[in-house]
C-alpha cells in the first residue's frame, strides 16, 4: 500500500466543525451581530451613514475627527468580525470617497491602528474581504422565515442603492445554496476513507444538485443588480488599497503599511478578496476535490480536500488503464 493510501486509512473522519464551518450556513457567519458595545459608537455612527457621507463628500472629515478607540473592549470572535466589517467599510469609503481620480493614500491613525489590530487578531488582511461584504454582512427581517431576498438586509452599504443590496444578498443566497454541496464533499471524503462506493456516489449526486441550486441563485443577479450602476458606482469600493499608511510614529506606519492591491489568501477559511467575490468557497473546494490546481492554500481544510481529490483522481486513472487492458 502506498504511503498516501495508508495515511488516508488511518485519518480521522472529516467534519465541518473541525474547521469552524457551519452545518446550517456553510461559510456564512451564522446570525451576524449588528451592534458593537456602546464604547464603539463613533465607528457605528459613521458606518451606518456611509452612503450619505460618501455621497456628500463628508466622510473623510468625519473620520479625521474620529477618536482613537481601544480594541481591548471587543469580546469574542463575533464582535471582532463586526469590528473588521465596520472598519473595512469605513476604510474603503475613506479611500474612494472622491472616485478614482483622487484616492486617499494615507489613513488617519484613528482608523488605521484599530483596523490593523482587529485584522491581526482575526488573521485577516486589513482590507474589505468577501468575508466582510457578504459572509458577515447580512441580517434577517424575520428570523422565523426562509432566507430569501425579501427577508434579508445588508448590515452596511456603500452608495449603489438597490443594486448593491441585491449584489450582496444574492451572493448570500449563493453561499446558502452551497451548504448541501459542502456537506456532500465531506461525505465524499469520508466515503473514500471507509471506503464506501455507494456513499461516494450519493455524495456526488448531492453535489450535482447543489451546483444546480447555486446556478439558480446566482441567476438572480440579473433581476436585482443593474450592471451600469455596479460598474459606475459600486465597483470602485471593492478595489484594493495600495501602500496604505497611517499617520503617526514610524513604527505605527510599519504596522499598518503595504496593504496589497490583491491580498494573498491566508489560513482563514473564508478570506477571498471582494474583487473576486463570486469565486465561491464551494467552487474552490470542488476544484481541490477534483485535483485542479487553484493556487497556494495554507488552510488545512483545503489541503485535506485536495489530498482526497488527488487520491481519487489517481485511482480513477488506474482503473481506466486497467479497463483499457494497458
Amino acid at each position: 500500500m502506498d504511503p498516501q493510501s495508508q495515511n488516508l486509512k488511518t485519518a480521522p473522519p472529516l467534519t465541518l466543525g473541525r474547521f469552524h464551518i457551519s452545518e446550517d450556513y456553510g461559510f456564512l457567519l451564522p446570525n451576524p451581530l449588528k451592534e458593537l458595545p456602546d464604547y464603539y459608537r463613533p465607528w457605528m455612527e459613521i458606518a451606518n451613514r456611509l452612503p450619505h457621507l460618501i455621497g456628500s463628500h463628508q466622510l473623510r472629515a468625519q473620520v479625521n475627527e474620529m477618536p482613537l478607540l481601544n480594541c481591548q473592549f471587543l469580546t469574542g470572535y463575533r464582535e471582532q468580525r463586526l469590528a473588521h466589517l465596520v472598519l473595512t467599510f469605513i476604510t474603503m469609503g475613506y479611500v474612494w470617497q472622491d472616485g478614482e481620480a483622487q484616492p486617499k493614500e494615507v489613513l488617519p491613525r484613528t482608523l488605521a491602528l484599530p483596523l490593523v489590530e482587529v485584522s491581526r487578531n482575526l488573521g485577516l488582511p486589513p482590507i474589505l474581504l468577501h468575508s466582510d461584504l457578504v459572509l458577515a454582512n447580512w441580517a434577517t427581517r424575520n428570523p422565523g422565515r426562509p432566507l430569501e431576498i425579501r427577508n434579508l438586509d445588508p448590515i452596511f452599504l456603500f452608495p449603489g442603492g438597490e443594486s448593491l443590496r441585491g449584489f450582496i444578498l444574492v451572493t448570500v443566497l449563493v453561499e446558502k445554496a452551497a451548504v448541501p454541496g459542502i456537506k456532500a464533499l465531506v461525505q465524499a471524503v469520508n466515503a473514500v476513507l471507509l471506503p464506501s462506493p455507494d456513499s461516494l456516489l450519493q455524495a456526488l449526486q448531492r453535489l450535482r444538485i447543489s451546483i444546480q441550486d447555486i446556478t439558480r441563485a446566482l441567476g438572480q443577479m440579473h433581476d436585482y443588480v443593474d450592471p451600469d450602476i455596479f460598474y459606475s458606482v459600486i465597483r470602485i469600493f471593492f478595489s484594493g488599497m495600495f501602500k496604505q499608511k497611517c499617520e503617526g510614529r514610524e513604527e505605527d506606519e510599519e504596522q499598518a503599511t503595504q496593504v496589497p492591491a490583491r491580498p494573498e489568501r491566508n489560513n482563514h477559511h473564508n478570506d477571498p478578496g471582494v474583487g473576486a467575490v463570486l469565486e465561491e468557497e464551494l467552487h474552490r473546494a470542488q476544484q481541490c476535490f477534483r485535483g485542479v490546481n487553484v493556487g497556494r492554500r495554507s488552510s488545512q481544510f483545503w489541503m485535506w480536500i485536495e489530498v482526497i481529490g488527488s487520491w481519487i483522481a489517481h485511482r480513477m486513472e488506474e482503473n481506466e488503464v486497467r479497463q483499457r487492458g494497458l
